[in-house]
């Protein structure tokens, strides 16, 4: 039940609490000559009062607001016409956003069918008020932040920004499950370098290779390759991951099995810079893991200069890789990798003293403690578990589209059951999946030959 309190002039609806904004005109007394003039009751009558009044003021007309209204009455005993029903309609759509911005027009007739008795319908709605929001930095506080202002009809996310890939990815399928629109990505200004080694002999196909774990661009695999592939005519660009191109990086984080933003930097600087028709990826281990995730991520929108991939030795699902460094027999590798890992951190420790527990680095034994505390801190996971299920490559294995080999030798002791995609790659065409017996971990070298047999099969599958 409305209540009118006539000493404020005002309706207050017990319903949901609207309070008018206005007065009604044309002026109407309240009770038959009271002394009080009728109010509006709701926004909705008020601001349809509003737009009598707007239509009905002729420009000019108002001494200190000259320029509100239009020039309607003009046309009130004139045959309409389609043009000036056209010039009437803008005129209106003109006038609206002017002076009644929160308004939303719908729909506008002017019925011309009658002399004298012109009539315009006006069809309209209250706007909504939008919030848009951008959101820098996508680690689990700004999922978090982002998941929450996602769910209100009333604001927008058109950007989001952060350099972290696997971040970005999560990010997106917030906002899918929220049934908003795919903002814009930034992700490519974050103050760092990588470090490209070239060997070029001048031709239109590329290849460009992609480095394991603590590996580098003068590993031995991709030297093979380099030499390889020259020899048969074909550029190769060998890349670094953060930290592991002879110098340190700027930013707190290093690289990591899902780093595939940083593969994508590297192959968007060589479509921007460089004039290649055809380009194939190939990664070596972890290398191999980016460029799968790379590919899956693109999907059917990756740039039409790619148009094979090889990879070999590739843990595809991390979480059974990592598993097998816990075993005794795997010492040799996770002391290795670890030793090289901790020595890295304790660089990183001079740049950014406030993120590295150096007395927890010391005592760390193992690579779940390691990439618990270390990896997934720096790099925005809750912990080791949540950085191998979420950055693990075969997320994303089902969407690419472009001919794949992966070359996973059976008695690699680095990968576990899991890596070996057999159920996918007999599903899917585009995924070649061989298995040799032998091979071990980035091995299948060959009696007296100086290129591997990988290598070669690389070379034949990628220029066949």
């Amino acid at each position: 039940m409305p209540i009118l309190d006539r000493r404020k002039d005002r309706f207050i609806d017990d319903q949901d609490k609207r309070v008018s904004v206005g007065i009604d005109f044309p002026l109407a007394r309240v009770g038959g000559g009271d002394g009080y003039f009728k109010t509006t009751k709701t926004t909705v009558e008020s601001i349809k009062n509003n737009i009598k009044l707007l239509l009905q003021t002729e420009q000019g007309e108002r001494l200190f607001q000259p320029a509100l209204g239009m020039n309607l009455r003009s046309v009130l005993f004139n045959q309409i016409t389609e043009d000036s029903r056209i010039e009437i309609e803008n005129n209106i759509v003109d006038t609206f956003n002017t002076w009644l911005p929160f308004v939303e027009l719908r729909q506008i007739d002017v019925d011309t069918g009658r002399q004298d008795q012109n009539q315009i319908k006006i069809n309209m709605s209250k706007k909504r008020d939008i919030v848009r929001l951008g959101f820098i930095g996508t680690g689990l506080r700004g999922q978090w932040l982002l998941d929450l202002a996602s769910k209100r009809q009333d604001i927008l996310i058109p950007a989001i920004c952060d350099i972290d890939q696997n971040m970005i990815n999560r990010t997106l399928r917030i906002l899918k499950r929220n049934e908003k629109e795919e903002p814009n990505i930034y992700n490519n200004g974050d103050d760092d370098f990588l470090n490209l080694d070239w060997s070029k002999v001048g031709s239109d196909k590329l290849l460009i290779i992609s480095h394991g774990l603590e590996g580098d661009s003068y590993r031995h695999y991709a030297m093979g390759l380099a030499k390889l592939f020259n020899q048969h005519h074909v550029d190769v660009l060998a890349w670094n991951n953060r930290s592991c191109g002879g110098e340190m990086n700027l930013q707190p984080i290093l690289y990591h099995h899902g780093a595939s933003y940083d593969l994508d930097t590297v192959i968007e600087h060589t479509r921007n810079t460089e004039n290649y028709k055809e380009i194939y990826l190939c990664g070596i281990s972890m290398g191999g893991a980016q460029t799968l995730k790379y590919l899956g991520e693109k999907g059917k929108h990756i740039p039409s200069e790619i148009v094979k991939a090889a990879v070999y030795s590739t843990p595809c699902n991390l979480p059974s890789s990592a598993a097998t460094l816990k075993y005794p027999s795997n010492s040799f590798y996770k002391n290795r990798f670890l030793g090289k890992l901790k020595k890295k951190m304790m660089l990183k420790a001079t740049q950014y003293p406030e993120l590295i527990d150096l007395e927890l680095l010391g005592k760390v034994k193992d690579f779940d403690t390691f990439d618990t505390h270390f990896t997934a801190k720096l790099h925005g996971f809750k912990n080791a578990e949540d950085f191998y299920q979420s950055v693990s490559a075969d997320n994303w294995m089902q969407d690419i589209h472009i001919p794949t080999l992966i070359i996973n030798a059976l008695n690699d002791p680095l990968l576990g059951q899991a890596c070996y995609p057999i159920e996918l790659a007999r599903k899917k065409k585009e995924i070649i999946l061989e298995m040799p017996k032998r091979g071990g971990h980035t091995g299948f070298t060959l009696k007296g030959d100086e290129f591997t047999w990988a290598e070669y099969r690389f070379l034949e599958f990628l220029l066949a």
